[in-house]
């Protein structure tokens, strides 16, 4: 990396950990009343020992998932601990933990929203195995398929999506992508009423077998990044999780990034904070042509829950620019200092398929007066999305390809 690549990644650390100032805060109002009785997000109900024992006599042990079939992978030495660059492939092991991704190693059943195919997985039974000391690995949902209580169901709800499609080849020609990073950020306030939630940035990275997902997320309990891993081969969901983020500024743009790296697999990023590994995907690069990178999207069709709601995906802090999404390839992070190239950007509406992923099933309602929801561009690379905005068709084209 060049001299002034590597002052541009300590100073885009740096700014990170700063408000954007002239960067206008959502809002959400607060929901004071509900009578919604669907289930709350994340509620765990713990499992014992003899409960997994009973139900799931036959699981795989953690030496066999972990050095022969592979999964979602929780290394203690590496995560819930920061980079100083995006460009290191893993943190010092002897950097202070940040965040302790050991509260989210619990056997549980809990409730986890599902990306991809809208909706709430209720009681979904996540069981972490222990392969070493610092290694924990999680049982893969295939093997969890048994009903464990009369109330575990999918409570699949329509949802929408609005945000923009890419094709990463336009900027990296030849080269391989190996990974796709975004800047979003959150409100001051929790959001809607029990068992909805709004991701107000969901990155969304597929190999050529597996799809991943990260989401900034706004829910009644607070802000979460969530997880949703799944097989593009089935269009089934294998693992999933939610952190609460309980330090995170209002209004200031946080990166998110997905990536493959050889000595450990396809990684999940979020704050240049490591959360997780995943470790049973042959493919090792982004799939190219149209993607659906960035979007927001919610199961929430309540209008006045959205009053005065708007989100900035990607934007200018400190003179430099956090592009809604960057690439990795040949060797660099893409675009993100002026005279980098940006390839062309469309917008994505909910329901439409692009390389066989649909991301929410329908766009933002219409029928909602000036609440309606829609998004602007000021700038090439970044984006708002909120009420009163433009509601553009399907493939409108936000900005052409350029430099930014």
């Amino acid at each position: 990396m060049n001299k002034f690549g590597k002052k541009f990644s300590l100073l885009l650390t740096l700014t990170l950990l700063v408000l954007i100032s002239a960067t206008p805060l959502i809002q959400a109002n607060a929901i004071n009343s509900s009578t919604d009785d669907g289930a709350e997000l994340w509620q765990d109900v713990p499992l014992t020992n003899d409960q997994i024992k009973a139900t799931w006599p036959n699981l795989p042990t953690p030496k066999q998932l972990y050095e022969n079939e592979g999964g979602l992978v929780i290394d203690l030495r590496y995560c819930g601990k920061q980079v100083s660059s995006m460009d290191e492939a893993l943190p010092d092991p002897n950097s202070p933990t940040v965040f302790d991704v050991t509260s989210i190693i619990v056997n549980c059943t809990t409730t986890v929203p599902d990306y991809l195919h809208g909706g709430l997985d209720v009681n979904s039974p996540h069981i972490w195995l222990q392969y070493n000391s610092s290694i924990w690995i999680q049982v893969p949902s295939k093997y969890l398929q048994t009903t464990i209580t009369s109330k575990e169901t999918k409570q699949q709800t329509e949802t929408w999506a609005v945000g923009m499609y890419a094709n990463p080849q336009q900027i990296a020609g030849s080269y391989d992508v190996w990974g796709v990073c975004t800047f979003g950020q959150w409100n001051s306030e929790t959001f809607g009423t029990s068992g909805s939630y709004v991701g107000t940035n969901v990155l969304t990275v597929c190999s050529n077998n597996m799809g991943y997902q990260f989401a900034m997320q706004l829910n009644p309990v607070g802000r979460a990044v969530v997880y949703n891993i799944w097989d593009l081969s089935t269009n089934q969901k294998i693992d999933d999780g939610l952190w609460y983020i309980t330090d995170a500024n209002t209004g200031q743009l946080y990166n998110m990034y997905i990536r493959y790296d050889t000595s450990s697999g396809w990684q999940g990023w979020w704050n240049q904070t490591l959360y997780w590994t995943y470790t049973a995907d042959t493919s090792t690069r982004v799939r190219t042509g149209n993607q659906v990178n960035v979007v927001v999207e919610s199961n929430d069709f309540i209008a006045n829950h959205f009053s005065g709601f708007y989100t900035n995906i990607g934007g200018i802090q400190s003179g430099y620019n956090l592009c809604a999404t960057v690439y990795l390839f040949n060797g660099n992070w893409k675009p993100l200092v002026s005279g980098d190239y940006a390839p062309a950007g469309y917008t994505y509406l909910g329901g439409q398929s692009l390389n066989g992923v649909t991301i929410g099933d329908q766009a933002p309602p219409s029928n909602w007066s000036d609440l309606n929801i829609g998004q602007t561009t000021s700038y090439r690379g970044r984006f708002t999305v909120g009420v009163g905005r433009p509601q553009r068709v399907y493939g409108y084209t936000l900005w052409t390809y350029g430099t930014i």
